[in-house]
């Protein structure tokens, strides 16, 4: 249980990086900025589904 815990605050310290560093674009145009969210959601969802391979090859 100790180990999903480490996981659950690690994938909420880097969706938080994540946000952080996708509003910094907004400098950028509109379609440029819709483009970092999309990678940004693509980026999370990576994150997640290896993780959870991960977690559950290591348990």
């Amino acid at each position: 249980m100790n180990n999903f815990i480490v996981f659950a605050i690690s994938i909420i310290a880097i969706s938080i990086l994540g946000y952080l560093a996708v509003r910094s674009t907004t400098i950028q145009d509109e379609e440029t900025y819709k483009n970092y969210i999309y990678l940004a959601g693509v980026l999370f969802l990576d994150v997640v589904i290896v993780g959870i391979g991960f977690y559950f090859y290591m348990n």
